[in-house]
Order: structure tokens, then C-alpha cells, then sequence
């Protein structure tokens, strides 16, 4: 770790078999993928991480949407502080197939939220999303998180499937401030 609180990118190679957080469900993750922690100076990841977007929700990735978000991902990463974000990239052979987002709550410290997983839907079923959420645990749990949180939408069935097979506890539904029904979730780190 450098003396400004910056890491160096984070390897977290396979996976952890042995968390509870996890709810020792099978690992299924390949052997040659690496989840990494992005750093400040991984720039050059934002383009991809943009095109995986798009493929994870179904979308065919169309220009202006991808270099849109890829100019917001690249001043995100540029501006990252590993007390306040990280960011985590799942690989295959140097190919993007997972990305995840992990921010802390502005009002509580010790709370952080999973502010987005997304999974190359080749990828899905294999443990990557259970990978890199880990990864995003393993962070908070060095910065004193005690609570994960994240939230859905009621009608995603897939991503309340997911947040319950890694552990996360349904706290029920809710009303979000722009009106949409939402899924509240929540994971105590150990």
C-alpha cells in the first residue's frame, strides 16, 4: 500500500472456499480466472467494463452508450479511494468477464453497499459473480465495514436468486424515492 492509503491492484486468485459468508455453496469458478481490484491507474479498463455492461443487461452495445459510460468509468477510476470505493474486475485469460462496485454508505461508515455486479452472461453460473463479491467482503472487512447492503428491482427474480444464494439476507421490500419497488438486502461481514 502506497502512503496515500492507495493499494496496488489486488489479486485475489480462484476463489475462498472456506467463507461462511458464502453459504458453502459449490465453487465453480475457473482456475484461470483472477479477480482483481482496480487501481486509480487502470484507466484503460473503463471502455471494457462499459461494453460488459451492456452485454450483462441484454443490450447490443451501441457506440455512444458505451463511450458515455466508459468516459464516466474512466474519471471514476481515475479518482478511486480505496476508503471510500473499490472497484473489482473479473478475468479469463486477460478477457473482461465480470465487474462489481462496492461504495461506502455516506452516512454510516461501518455500512458499504454492492453498487452493481455485472457478469458476461457466457459467465454467468460459474462463480464469478460469488467471486467477486467476495473480493468486494474481503475489501470492506479491512476498512471496519460491518454491513454490506445493495438493493433490486421486485421483478428482477435473477438478482434476488443471486443476492440470497451469496448470502445476503432479504430485508424486504420497499418503495425507492423515484418511485420503483425495490428488493433491500443486507450481508453482516465477518
Amino acid at each position: 500500500m502506497s502512503e496515500d492509503g492507495e493499494a496496488k491492484t489486488d489479486d485475489f486468485e480462484g476463489t475462498r472456499k472456506d467463507q461462511n459468508d458464502m453459504r458453502n455453496a459449490p465453487d465453480t469458478t475457473s482456475k484461470d480466472v483472477r479477480i482483481r481490484r482496480l487501481a486509480s491507474t487502470d484507466r484503460n479498463e473503463a471502455k471494457p467494463i462499459a461494453k460488459l455492461g451492456a452485454l450483462a443487461w441484454g443490450r447490443c452495445p451501441q457506440v455512444a452508450d458505451v463511450h458515455g459510460r466508459a468516459a464516466r468509468l474512466e474519471q471514476e477510476i481515475a479518482a478511486l479511494n480505496p476508503n471510500a470505493k473499490a472497484l473489482f474486475v473479473a478475468e479469463e485469460s486477460e478477457k473482461l468477464i465480470g465487474f462489481c462496485r462496492i461504495i461506502r454508505d455516506g452516512s454510516n461508515a461501518s455500512h458499504w453497499w454492492l453498487a452493481g455486479i455485472e457478469v458476461h452472461p457466457e459467465n454467468r453460473r460459474c462463480g464469478i459473480g460469488r467471486s467477486l463479491v467476495q473480493a468486494g467482503i474481503d475489501h470492506a472487512r479491512t476498512r471496519g465495514v460491518t454491513v454490506l447492503r445493495s438493493e433490486t428491482h421486485i421483478t428482477n427474480q435473477t438478482s434476488i436468486r443471486f443476492h440470497e444464494c451469496v448470502g445476503f439476507e432479504n430485508d424486504g421490500p420497499f418503495t425507492a424515492s423515484d418511485g420503483n419497488k425495490k428488493i433491500a438486502f443486507s450481508l453482516e461481514v465477518r
